[in-house]
């Protein structure tokens, strides 16, 4: 808990609060993560003004919430018809001010990346699965897509998850845009009955990238 004089104070928190996000920035790019625009960062007047937000004259002056950052892990089904699922998740997750983690650095249908996977599983805190049009990449000793495996590996774990899975709707608009690579063709019945397995879990379908970060914000 904070206690603040009206001005001093909550000129000292700004000042600090921007300072980490500074430090911060300079840690997710020494990652390789690209840094994504964000006016905290870059203008301490809205800090201020975060700060002053988060307190009414009638409650007193006191801070009783200081949330943690959580780690987000971002996993789609197929990389190169979901750039805009990622890009859209990665904002969804900053804007939150919480850190994205993405999991295209593991290559796919490589046997050794497994145990590097459920590693990244263990230490994030957040299991973030975009279902698009695409199974994955098959792992030949189970049948099952790295995808799929990753998820029952989540659930085992008991890990929080954020499950969003693409509407038909939405979907047959970007196999319009995409082509056929936007649309399992290789194994369609292994992909509708992981889409399946998905789906009798609590998830949030998107007909919209618009619906996605509000649905991957809402459930954060």
């Amino acid at each position: 808990e904070y206690s603040f004089n009206v001005m001093n104070d909550v000129q000292e928190l700004a000042e600090t609060i921007t300072k980490e996000l500074k430090e911060e920035w300079t840690t997710l790019e020494s990652l390789g993560i690209e840094k994504m625009d964000s006016p905290l960062i870059h203008e301490e007047t809205i800090a201020k003004e975060l700060l002053r937000s988060l307190f009414s004259q009638q409650n007193g002056d006191f801070v009783t919430s200081v949330d943690e950052r959580n780690i987000v892990l971002i996993k789609s089904l197929h990389k190169e018809d979901m750039e805009e699922e990622r890009r859209v998740a990665v904002e969804a997750i900053l804007s939150t001010h919480n850190i994205p983690v993405g999991m295209e650095q593991f290559p796919s249908g490589k046997r050794k990346s497994w145990d590097i996977i459920k590693q990244w599983i263990d230490e994030s805190d957040i299991y973030l699965l975009i279902v698009g049009g695409r199974y994955g990449s098959l792992d030949v000793s189970t049948g099952k897509s790295y995808t799929h495996m990753e998820y029952e590996y989540a659930i085992q774990t008991q890990k929080p998850m954020i499950l969003c899975v693409i509407d038909d709707t939405y979907l047959d608009k970007k196999i319009a845009l995409h082509g056929k690579t936007a649309k399992e063709k290789e194994n369609p019945g292994k992909y509708y009955a992981f889409r399946d397995l998905v789906c009798e879990s609590q998830c949030n379908f998107y007909s919209s990238l618009e619906v996605l970060s509000l649905n991957i914000s809402n459930d954060i």
